[in-house]
């Protein structure tokens, strides 16, 4: 190496000390001024990266000869494969081609004189794409003291009480204790998990205010849960057996069983790296630049490219829209800026990822806390999601019990346009077959629109929601005849079409605006009259005002026009379960925070005539913590409420808590001369 290119430094040394004394213009250099054929080794280049070593040959006459061979080993992941067949196709002498001769592929070989090597300088655009990941995707830290899982674990919690039920007017005082056990057992990589417990003669659970509960209360040993668990981390699988739930997708619903039940879910088993789609943006840059890439207007990563193809991968995207902008500064300091917006949902799979689940059993539900199960009766689900690309994820499910069989499909799709997705189902049952179809449209935070104000530096976008859902006469769902089997009802309707659509806009100064709009065209079908089923159109329309009243203070107002109410007729008969008369709603709601661990919340709705005041204290954060709660609850069409509070402390082994409760009846605004109901201490 020294000695052939010794001559060639020589011959460029000389030659510029010549024309610097004599003034003249530049001559050519020659690089081979020794008549005979030289051999030299050198690299070649390409920007910053070296490739690998070729071997040239420089004629007599200055030209350059290389390997073909070699070059196209060395080029094929620098260039793209059209410019290595053209390259391939070149003629040769003796396996040598000139390097000026590669330039009929698109690609430039040329000699750099000042670093004594070869550069190749093809296009742009024939460079083979880069990927330059952002670390979308973190991956797993090792704990620095990790420790192998022991062959035999468990544990066992233990919750108990006593409940004081007060004398009433027609009723003496009870007294009795409950206590929950939840225990886990694992052996090797198998888990057992059970859930028992006792209710004594008070029912430790009260009936939601929203709720109807129809079931009588019984004393004695209940049994919750039972299962065997088994997890494939690695894999993301996990199957069960036992008391399960089905996980549902599309237009399923989520069914308790005794049965089996096996699934793929990244999400669950790993959450940290799995199961989550990524975007990825592509750029050419034409000059060595340097790169500031920003993404919702913050920059993520400064670094420095050189010409070519480059795909953005694993960017950190949040729900809704997301600028992806790429600042290129060329080494002439020109500047250009590409810009692109793409829309994210987290309920999209990366390309080739999946995600599965397949149950089935017998039907099961809890009534009174224990668990009871429909022997005569089966359930099945089950679904399949998969990526088909970084921006479409498509499922297909099916589910059934004894009296309906269900099949469906749906689409997740981010485009330019905003994040659309569409469900579909067919139905059979003793009814006949029928069908369902739902699209949403989601187009969040998508910069400013209609002239309106965006609080820029806040963050604050606007944001526009459509959807609509329509379902035959005769579509039905399985397990239906779930809903009413706990004996704990809450209020349910049965539609054809249902449309609802919102629009969020900043409009200064903090505050956000909603306007909302929903309607929904009610079922009248008699003969699947149900308890607290609540029939006929229902509609309403919403303008909210929300935002920071001061530091201490956030709150909203709503405005609307409704007849939603699902209050005075959820306990009369099902015949008159029909909707309400509308009426003009404000619904107001105040959170106010007195300090790190004060605060207190309010609202009231005037549609259904609630109101509710929560205070809470706590004297620290996490383990070792007291905590303090108090409730009050109004219901003023049936002119009842509550009044209740808690205290409680909460350490490394043990929680202790005691609660007491007060229902009121006949109750006014001024709470003067109301009667006091059932307490419960």
């Amino acid at each position: 190496l020294f000695m052939t290119a010794g001559p060639v430094m020589f011959v460029r040394s000389t030659s510029a000390s010549a024309q610097a004394e004599s003034g003249t213009e530049p001559a050519a250099v020659r690089l081979n001024p020794t008549g005979r054929v030289l051999m030299m080794p050198l690299p070649l280049m390409d920007g910053d990266r070296n490739l690998g070593e070729v071997v040239a040959r420089i004629n007599p006459d200055d030209s350059i000869l290389v390997r073909k061979d070699v070059v196209v080993k060395l080029l094929k992941d620098s260039v793209k494969p059209q410019v290595i067949s053209a390259i391939a196709g070149l003629p040769e002498n003796a396996g040598h081609i000139e390097i000026g001769e590669i330039a009929r592929s698109g690609a430039e070989l040329v000699f750099d004189q000042a670093e004594v090597a070869l550069r190749i300088q093809p296009k742009a655009d024939l460079r083979t794409t880069q990927n330059i990941s952002l670390g979308g995707v973190n991956p797993v830290m090792a704990n620095a003291r990790t420790v192998d899982a022991a062959l035999f674990s468990g544990y066992l919690n233990v919750i108990g009480g006593m409940d004081y039920l007060w004398a009433g007017d027609d009723s003496s005082d009870k007294t009795s204790m409950h206590f929950d056990l939840q225990s886990a057992v694992r052996f090797g990589n198998v888990v057992v998990e059970n859930e028992a417990g006792y209710d004594g003669e008070v029912d430790s659970e009260t009936c939601p205010h929203e709720a109807i509960c129809n079931y009588t209360h019984e004393s004695g040993l209940k049994r919750r849960n039972s299962r065997i668990v088994y997890d494939r981390p690695d894999e993301a699988l996990r199957f069960q057996a036992g008391d399960t739930t089905t996980r549902p997708a599309g237009f399923q619903r989520i069914t308790d069983i005794l049965g089996v039940a096996a699934e793929r879910a990244p999400r669950i088993l790993q959450p940290d790296t799995a199961g989550r789609s990524t975007a990825s943006h592509s750029f050419i840059v034409e000059r060595p630049s340097q790169a500031e890439i920003a993404i919702n207007g913050n920059i993520v990563r400064r670094l420095k490219l050189q010409p070519g193809s480059y795909d953005l991968k694993d960017l950190t995207l949040v729900t809704g829209s997301n600028d992806v902008e790429v600042t290129l500064i060329d080494d002439t300091g020109a500047r250009r800026t590409v810009s692109n917006s793409t829309f994210y949902d987290r309920r999209l799979l990366s390309e080739g990822d999946s995600e599965w689940s397949l149950a089935g059993g017998v039907p099961s539900y809890y009534k009174d806390g224990e668990r009871e199960y429909s022997d005569d009766e089966y359930a099945a689900s089950g679904f399949y999601r998969w990526g088909l690309s970084d921006r479409l994820t498509g499922d297909v499910n099916a589910q059934a019990d004894s009296n309906v069989g269900m099949a469906g499909a749906g689409l997740l799709v981010a485009t330019p346009w905003g994040f659309f997705a569409t469900r579909t189902a067919l139905s059979h049952s003793n009814a006949g077959s029928g069908f369902a179809v739902g699209v949403d449209w989601d187009l969040i935070n998508f910069g400013d629109f209609s002239g309106l104000v965006g609080d820029d530096t806040l963050g604050a976008r606007p944001s526009l929601r459509l959807s609509a859902e329509y379902r035959s006469d005769k579509f039905r769902l399985p397990g239906d005849f779930l809903t009413t089997a706990s004996g704990l009802i809450y209020p349910s309707t049965d539609y054809w079409l249902q449309m609802s659509a919102s629009y969020s806009t900043p409009i200064g100064w903090g505050y956000s605006a909603t306007l909302s709009g929903r309607y929904q065209f009610g079922r009248d079908d008699d003969a699947s009259e149900t308890p607290y089923t609540l029939r006929g159109d229902r509609y309403g329309a919403d303008l909210t005002f929300s935002g920071a009243l001061t530091e201490m203070i956030n709150g909203s107002v709503t405005l609307g026009y409704s007849n939603e109410s699902y209050l005075l007729t959820a306990k009369s008969s099902a015949s008159d379960n029909r909707a309400a008369d509308p009426e003009f709603r404000v619904m107001a709601r105040a959170f106010v925070r007195l300090g790190t661990n004060t605060n207190i919340t309010a609202s009231h709705d005037s549609l259904n005539r609630q109101s509710i005041v929560t205070g809470y204290h706590s004297s620290s954060q996490g383990i070792d913590r007291w905590e303090a709660t108090v409730d009050a609850y109004n219901d003023q069409r049936p002119s009842s409420g509550a009044l209740g509070g808690s205290l409680g402390y909460y350490g490394n082994r043990a929680e202790v808590r005691v609660a007491h409760n007060t229902s009121l009846t006949d109750l006014t605004w001024s709470g003067v001369g109301a009667d006091l109901g059932q307490q419960r201490t």
